[in-house]
């Protein structure tokens, strides 16, 4: 069984980074008008001449990229959570066993043991 205050120190560790990746996308994408819990990369305008049309899109490029990564770990983080919330947070998402406690420690938004990480669900 998973030692209830690892689960409490990683809900404290969960929350802060949901947090702050939520206020990191919220500088470089817009929440979705269309899907809730997603996000929309922020287009600047830069001007029109043709070097800051080329700012522009890659500016933009790398806004869309970010926020996939950031995107991607917060709905991580969140799935964490809410593992935590139905009692099931620690245990494999494909095989059902128990993660290794180091394993939650160095990543406490781990899905699976570490014979499945690789695997893991999209």
């Amino acid at each position: 069984m998973i030692d209830k205050d690892l689960i409490e120190k990683n809900r404290k560790r969960l929350e802060a980074e949901e947090k702050r990746l939520k206020a990191m996308l919220g500088r470089i994408a817009e929440p979705s008008s269309e899907v809730p819990g997603e996000f929309t990369a922020k287009h600047e305008e830069f001007g029109s001449k043709d070097d800051e049309n080329a700012s522009e899109v890659e500016a933009y490029g790398t806004n869309v990229a970010e926020e996939r990564d950031l995107e991607d770990t917060l709905r991580k983080v969140q799935g964490a959570l809410a593992r935590m919330s139905r009692g099931i947070y620690g245990l494999c998402l494909i095989g059902g066993e128990e993660i290794a406690a180091p394993r939650l420690e160095a990543a406490p938004e781990a899905e699976t043991c570490v014979e499945h990480a690789g695997h893991e669900q999209k």
